[in-house]
């Protein structure tokens, strides 16, 4: 038989691997180290691509000439499937379980259509999708007892060890490779034989896959928090990326202008999205300026005209003056602190924010930036805060992101209710739904916390006992966070407990005397860590010194496996 077509042409980039069948006989390109095979016995074709393929989708065409009609067949990764979905547009692709040595196979009837396979990558697959994303090392060395559902990936090596069960529900991928190496000070055995690590998925684990490839190209990921320089366009690939422009509320702090004056300036922007563009394009964006900010000034401003006659910008929900020693950081903490009750009720009923975010059209704020860019010398680090964060702003349930790129302290519990009514205490992965009027609804809208570093307050935090022993700190209380949390963290810069960067169960930092015994920090998230800190650079130690461990509930919220439930400013990885 004549085989029109066996040889993948340059112009096709896309190609990475490739196998076709024409009346499902199999010929190899040998462009290619890796392809599917195909065989045949007794009416059925087997196909069979290598786990390092994992989230690469199978496709077939019977038309190579129309570049529309390729077709997914099956995917090993659940991830890849729900995302395959969007782009194009077609139903989920079935996920295939079935592992024979190093290969993922499928079987179909041998017919004598003219058919043609290729592996593809998804489109894209959000970081959100992941219980655990990280762009280089990934440590669970020396962890607490810990039970991660969904998928896990690292662009870097991932270690195991502990003394306490580590059990992974999903298959762990890696770029690299997994081990046990000492590390945190400890030695551990092979994570490959010993019962305190408990592999579930299938595969339980696939190593030196491609590694996902950031939305950012080459540059360092922390830019996408980072305020963007006068002269890059942000419809550039890295304006589009970075959360500035994404954003629709943009607070930023400085220090004082002109000389003499004592306090603050503060520039508000809003914007909205605009002819399909980002926020930033925003042609009719609204700016306000202030100097010398007074809290009587955030609190009344009776005085104050916006652009047109707009009416007061009093800002009831920002505090500047608060300030508390951060024992990690060995720093006094700038704070700029936003009341995020405070500042749900303002968008609703604030004049320039419903002449900007009309309800009526759909037009609510989804992504709040706020910097704080104050300078008070080697000994003070400004930072943001978060407190009264139960409920967020409504807009809708599309969701509610914050972002900065200063270190981000969440105090309390975060994003537990939707009603003032019901709330999300009890436990984690799960979608947190109850009833009302026999119509189900979550506890949580989606939500995310971007930022140089993360740390974690109970509701019992006092400022004023922040440089005292830690152990003289009021008592926390337990708390739950409803949120997906990318953070920088301050690598291992080595194998002793004096250089370690405190694993992924120390991504989301402490400093209070938590029990274990009797304090419960839930986690309803995806963590990611695709940089390393900027601000808050100081390394990891363990508890005893600044902090003592909560019981730490772990949970991905399975939410962010809806397209239409993700967290607003998600980005988005590749595949090559």
């Amino acid at each position: 038989m004549q085989i029109p077509f066996c040889k993948v042409k340059s112009s096709w980039p896309w190609f990475s691997r490739l196998a076709i069948v024409v009346a499902l006989l199999f010929c190899h390109s040998s462009t290619f180290a890796q392809t599917p095979d195909i065989t045949i016995s007794n009416g059925i074709a087997a196909l069979a691509w290598p786990l390092t393929s994992y989230y690469y989708l199978l496709q077939t065409t019977t038309n190579l000439s129309a570049s529309n009609s390729w077709v997914n067949v099956a995917t090993a990764s659940p991830l890849s499937s729900i995302y395959s979905s969007i782009i194009p547009p077609q139903t989920p692709t079935p996920v295939i379980t079935n592992v024979i040595s190093d290969n993922f196979v499928i079987t179909q009837p041998n017919t004598n259509i003219q058919q043609f396979f290729r592996l593809k990558a998804p489109s894209i697959i959000p970081v959100f999708g992941f219980a655990i994303f990280y762009d280089g090392l990934l440590e669970f060395s020396d962890s607490a007892t810990i039970v991660v559902n969904g998928g896990i990936h690292a662009n870097g090596p991932i270690y195991l060890g502990s003394a306490n069960v580590q059990t992974f529900n999903n298959p762990l991928t890696t770029a690299n490779t997994i081990s046990s190496p000492v590390n945190a000070g400890l030695t551990y055995i092979s994570w490959v034989n010993t019962t305190s690590v408990v592999l579930k998925g299938q595969p339980p684990y696939v190593t030196n896959t491609p590694a996902f490839i950031s939305p950012l190209g080459t540059n360092n990921p922390h830019v996408m928090i980072e305020i963007p320089p006068f002269t890059e366009l942000p419809t550039s690939a890295i304006g589009q990326a970075r959360l500035y422009n994404q954003a629709n509320i943009i607070l930023i702090v400085t220090n004082s202008f002109p000389d003499g004056v004592t306090n603050p300036t503060v520039r508000l922007t809003f914007q909205n999205w605009y002819d399909g563009n980002i926020p930033a394009t925003d042609p009719t964006k609204i700016i306000y300026n202030y100097t010398n900010v007074t809290t009587t000034f955030l609190r009344t401003n009776p005085s104050s005209i916006g652009p047109s006659g707009i009416g007061s910008i009093s800002m009831p929900f920002l505090t500047l003056t608060n300030t508390f020693f951060d024992q990690r950081e060995s720093k006094t903490n700038l704070v700029t602190q936003i009341d995020v009750g405070a500042f749900a009720g303002w968008i609703a009923t604030n004049v320039c924010c419903t002449n900007k975010f009309n309800s009526n059209f759909g037009l609510y704020p989804k992504i709040f930036y706020v910097a704080d860019q104050r300078t008070g010398g080697s000994k003070n680090l400004a930072v943001v805060r978060l407190i009264n964060g139960q409920q967020l702003p409504y807009n809708d349930s599309l969701g509610f992101s914050m972002a900065t790129q200063n270190p981000l302290y969440i105090q309390g519990n975060y994003n537990t209710t939707v009603d003032g009514i019901h709330f999300a205490f009890a436990s984690n992965s799960t979608t947190n739904t109850f009833l009302t009027n026999g119509i189900a609804r979550t506890y949580a809208v989606p939500a995310a916390l971007t930022a140089d570093a993360i740390t974690v307050l109970s509701s019992n935090w006092q400022d004023r006992l922040s440089s005292k022993p830690y152990t003289s700190m009021a008592t926390p209380t337990s708390m739950t966070l409803n949120a997906a949390i990318i953070a920088g963290n301050v690598p291992s810069t080595g194998t002793s407990a004096a250089t370690f960067s405190g694993g992924v169960q120390n991504l989301t930092r402490l400093l209070e005397p938590w029990n274990s015994a009797t304090q419960t920090l839930i986690y309803n998230t995806s963590l990611v860590c695709l940089y390393s800190s900027k601000m808050a650079t100081n390394q990891f130690q363990l508890p005893g010194i600044y902090y003592t461990p909560p019981t730490r509930d772990w949970g991905f919220d399975p939410n962010f496996y809806n397209p239409g439930r993700l967290p607003p400013g998600t980005p988005g990885y590749v595949l090559p």
